[in-house]
């Protein structure tokens, strides 16, 4: 158990010179003990409060404001959005034969044009390349095209082994 001086002390760098200081040599460490305890004279409570009182930004209040203002703009622009009838996205297809005209004809591909159709249908996608709201359709659109690609594949190599 380490023992402190009585009185206690502001700063908390002095704190961590007494721990420092007291505390007992091991034989796990016995180089630890040699080592001189840093000497930090720094309030950092003190220098803290300096900060907060020099910076606007580090001050609660105005923050709070500006948030209140970005919020209310951001609820306005939507407003405004709903009144004008923002059009919507359109979704991409999941039915096979739109998908199979997005890949292109798949007939006559090598193997390596195939894989390479894959990667670039897969880049731009990926279910983890969409937003949370359309990664549902995205992982269906792979599986369909995964599957199109795969029966492209097993034609070229039945084709190879004739």
């Amino acid at each position: 158990m380490c023992h402190m001086a009585s009185r206690p002390n502001p700063h908390f760098s002095a704190l961590l010179d007494a721990l420092l200081a007291a505390e007992p040599e091991t034989d796990a460490a016995p180089e630890r003990a040699q080592v001189a305890a840093p000497s930090l004279r720094i309030d950092l409570l003190d220098q803290l409060e300096r900060l907060q009182a020099s910076s606007p930004a580090f001050a609660g209040q105005p923050v709070i404001d500006e948030y209140h203002d970005v919020a209310a703009a951001l609820d306005e622009l939507d407003d405004v959005a709903g009144r004008v009838g923002v059009p919507e996205i359109p979704q991409p297809p999941v039915d096979p034969e739109a998908i199979a005209r997005e890949l292109g004809g798949l007939n006559g591909l090598s193997e390596k044009q195939l894989a390479h159709l894959r990667r670039d249908f897969a880049k731009n996608n990926h279910p983890d390349r969409q937003p949370d709201d359309q990664r549902d359709r995205a992982e269906l659109r792979m599986r369909v095209a995964n599957m199109l690609i795969d029966e492209a594949r097993r034609k070229v190599a039945k084709g190879a082994r004739r």
